[in-house]
């Protein structure tokens, strides 16, 4: 009999957006002996498979394009808004007369309910010579309640079969607020039926322990961290090479900027790169720094961002590759080796990009906000800005830490690896989390201990 895991994504591995699920799956790989990885939002095109362990098998079931896609959602949305499920009417009661809350419920519950129905009969069959059956949903939303939806056709066709389910929270998943309609469907049955629920920052697990209280059963929700491999030992990053987008920016040591910015993110309003722009607007002005910004990643406001870059001075240099592969992404880290990362999100969870970037030896300057402040240390190889930082306040950081000495930026760049190594690191945390999933281990906070440098 076999110990069988379901992983539940949004879309990795046919997206960049849940990407760092790949790093997970080493581990996840020694505890079990059969993994299935199931996008629950990936449409129209298989995976670009990658490197994956040898237990690990991708099920992307709804290959339909994207017009034929979004024309089954409206179907599938159209018979949820009355579908007789228990929970489905509570949640109904729940949203009263909200009728945008009602038709988002509706588009969710339609969206849950086809991946489950494409899902079900690989799941079933996979199921079939499992003792136990881990259900593990990467995000407390659609996979989340699909991986409820699954476990209740799993304990109908077998009874005996040892279910267990478990999901991870991240950022606009776990905050309300972060959600245009201050609503995320499905609490109170999520809060009930999952034994663990790992969240990635302490300030997400205050958050939910605060949002909750005196209304469900808080005991199961877990702190949960993402970490990141050694981008040094990665054989994929060793053997990439540089688009001429990012290759061109290297340059004689007599023609180096001043100093090279990078932020990495989707192009959004809630990155708000606009205000970086507005910050080296004001430090051309201030100063004759040569500077050099470096943006990698797609979005939609990346147009307009390139265009509003030109009006910047000679001084102030920028390229806009757009996406890039991650491999690509960690190889411009350790070959060109830019001088800070730069993230002035207005929210976030604890963010990839910027573990990423401790990794590498870049140090970071970022907003204090989600789970931010976590990871980013003042004389740890980061600094905090507050959330609502003015662009004034980053171009004066920004002109202070270009004058920083040689012997100071090299120390930086040190305190900032050994951040990583100490906090963010893959090997830290998940062979204790893929025990926990197994059920070698009784769940509980991952890291488990709290000392004052590791927690707020």
């Amino acid at each position: 009999m076999q110990r069988l895991l379901i992983i539940l994504t949004m879309v990795y591995p046919n997206s960049w957006k849940d990407r760092f699920v790949e790093d997970e799956l080493p581990y996840l790989d020694t505890q079990f002996d059969r993994i299935l990885v199931c996008p629950v939002n990936a449409v129209g095109r298989e995976p670009d498979h990658g490197r994956y362990p040898g237990r690990v098998k991708i099920l992307t079931t709804n290959r339909r394009g994207r017009v034929a896609a979004r024309g089954r959602d409206i179907c599938y949305a159209g018979f949820s808004a009355f579908n007789q499920r228990p929970d489905q009417q509570a949640e109904r009661r729940r949203l009263g007369n909200s009728l945008k809350k009602r038709l988002f419920l509706a588009y969710f519950d339609g969206r849950c309910a086809q991946a489950c129905h494409d899902l079900k009969p690989a799941i079933l069959a996979a199921s079939a010579t499992a003792s136990s059956v881990t259900l593990y949903s990467y995000w407390l939303t659609a996979a989340a309640r699909t991986a409820m939806l699954l476990a209740d056709v799993l304990s109908s066709r077998y009874p005996r079969l040892k279910i267990n389910l478990y999901s991870r929270g991240h950022g606009y998943d776990v905050y309300e607020y972060a959600n245009s309609l201050n609503y995320l469907p499905y609490r109170q049955a999520l809060l009930a039926r999952f034994a663990g629920i790992f969240v990635c920052s302490q300030n997400g697990v205050d958050y939910m322990k605060s949002q909750y209280k005196d209304k469900y059963d808080l005991s199961h929700i877990y702190l949960g961290r993402l970490a990141i491999p050694d981008p040094l030992t990665q054989a994929a990053v060793r053997a990439a090479s540089l688009p001429p987008a990012l290759a061109v920016l290297a340059q004689p040591a007599e023609l180096q900027p001043d100093l090279t910015i990078v932020t990495c993110s989707r192009a959004e309003s809630e990155k708000r790169l606009n205000l970086l722009l507005a910050a080296l607007v004001l430090l051309q002005q201030q100063s004759s720094l040569r500077l050099t910004w470096v943006h990698l990643g797609a979005g939609p406001l990346l147009d307009s961002l390139r265009a509003a870059a030109t009006s910047l001075s000679p001084q102030i240099q920028t390229a806009f590759p757009g996406a890039i592969r991650h491999d690509v992404l960690l190889k411009y880290y350790l070959a060109q080796k830019p001088d800070l990362f730069i993230n002035v999100s207005e929210r976030e969870g604890v963010p990839v990009s910027i573990m990423e970037a401790l990794a590498c030896a870049i140090p970071a300057f970022a907003t204090s906000v989600g789970g931010t402040p976590e990871l980013v240390r003042a004389g740890q190889g980061g600094w905090l800005w507050p959330a609502d930082v003015t662009a004034a306040r980053i171009a004066q950081d920004l002109i202070a830490y270009a004058g920083r000495s040689l012997t100071q930026r090299r120390q930086d760049r040190q305190l900032a690896r050994r951040r990583w190594q100490n906090f963010a690191s893959t090997d830290q945390y998940y062979p204790e989390l893929a025990g926990i999933l197994a059920g070698r281990i009784r769940p509980h906070n991952v890291p488990l201990f709290t000392s004052e440098d590791e927690s707020l």
